[in-house]
């Protein structure tokens, strides 16, 4: 997987939440496209200044 972005704000209801995404570059290829997040990259954002 590439890196596209980061993850700013989740939308929605629970069942079918939305990520926003500030974009890293400019890239047409993923407008419109699902984009998946790597679980183990929550988990390392979990860790940093949550309780």
């Amino acid at each position: 997987m590439k890196k596209v972005g980061v993850l700013y704000d989740v939308i929605g209801n629970v069942e079918e939440p939305y990520g926003l995404i500030k974009p890293a570059a400019i890239d047409n290829s993923v407008i419109g496209q699902a984009i998946y997040i790597d679980e183990a990259d929550l988990k390392k954002k979990r860790r940093r200044g949550g309780t």
